[in-house]
């Protein structure tokens, strides 16, 4: 019975997802939802308290699927210091390039515009924990590789800056992508200066 709640919960969270990216926030009604999964409207509040509730579910869910996407490019690349740059540009693009970056956003936007505060809390724990992940492979990393990191100590500070620097130019450029390719070149040189630093502060 649990099995069957939880993919019925699945599915009416991906349908919310999909109703806002094909036709923005109007588009999301329990009516809707409950179409697109072929159940009975009331059915939603059976596994949902309310539309807010759904709205917070669904928030959580983009952000874990997007994360999870992001562990395993790291898990997959940080054997090597070409990998781990490699490994940071994809991971930058994987955020700039979530197909459901535009519905998350109105989600957020919509609840933070109420004044929700859960959603609010929400969102600052799951940037957090994303922090924490995103510090926790660098460590990875300097195992792996036998990096001192305490040799340089605002090593994450300086990544996390990168990346984010990286994903705000990106957007900026998304509708011009000779703009857009100049920029991803130059955030590759400035992340391998990055990476090349770390390693020579380390053994030296």
């Amino acid at each position: 019975m649990t099995s069957i709640r939880n993919r019925r919960k699945t599915q009416m969270i991906q349908a919310a997802v999909d109703l806002v990216k094909e036709g923005g926030l109007q588009n999301l009604t329990t009516k809707n939802i409950a179409a697109c999964v072929g159940v009975a409207e009331s059915s939603i509040y059976n596994i949902f308290e309310s539309k807010q509730i759904l709205i917070q579910e669904t928030l959580l869910w983009l952000r874990n699927t997007t994360s999870n996407q992001a562990v395993r490019l790291w898990e997959q690349n940080i054997n090597t210091w070409q990998n781990i740059t490699e490994a940071i540009t994809a991971t930058a693009n994987l955020l700039v390039n979530n197909p459901y970056r535009f519905a998350e956003e109105a989600l957020a936007y919509e609840q933070l515009l109420i004044g929700d505060a859960n959603t609010a809390e929400l969102l600052e724990r799951t940037f957090r924990d994303s922090l924490e992940e995103f510090e926790g492979l660098l460590t990875q990393l300097t195992v792996r590789l036998n990096v001192n990191l305490e040799a340089f100590p605002f090593a994450m500070y300086e990544l996390v800056m990168l990346v984010v620097g990286h994903i705000m130019f990106s957007l900026l450029f998304s509708s011009n992508p000779e703009s857009r390719a100049e920029q991803d070149a130059r955030f590759r040189v400035i992340l391998d200066r990055w990476a090349r630093h770390l390693q020579e502060v380390s053994n030296g």
